[in-house]
């Protein structure tokens, strides 16, 4: 999206889009509890977006139940309908 190479169709991001991740785990050896550790940030290259809270597209597409259940591919039948030869 920062470097505007393309139209971002899709639904809204579930993270932040500078944030921690590349999750390590491990296990305390005595209590045998999980945990996990980031080693990773990611930051965008417009840094001045990062406190957004997600990423909307350019296209907001969002499936229904019913496209998840019949397998529909919403967001590539949208390529297809928008960016045909004729276009």
């Amino acid at each position: 999206m920062d470097n505007n190479i393309g139209i971002v169709i899709g639904d809204k991001s579930s993270y932040k889009p500078c944030s921690y991740g590349d999750l390590l785990s491990f296990e305390l050896p005595n209590t045998k509890i999980k945990g996990f550790v980031s080693h990773k940030i990611f930051k965008r290259p417009d840094a001045s977006q990062c406190n957004i809270e997600c990423l909307v597209p350019d296209v907001l597409l969002q499936p229904t139940w019913n496209d998840l259940l019949e397998g529909k591919d919403i967001y590539w039948n949208w390529v297809l309908e928008n960016y045909t030869d004729a276009n």
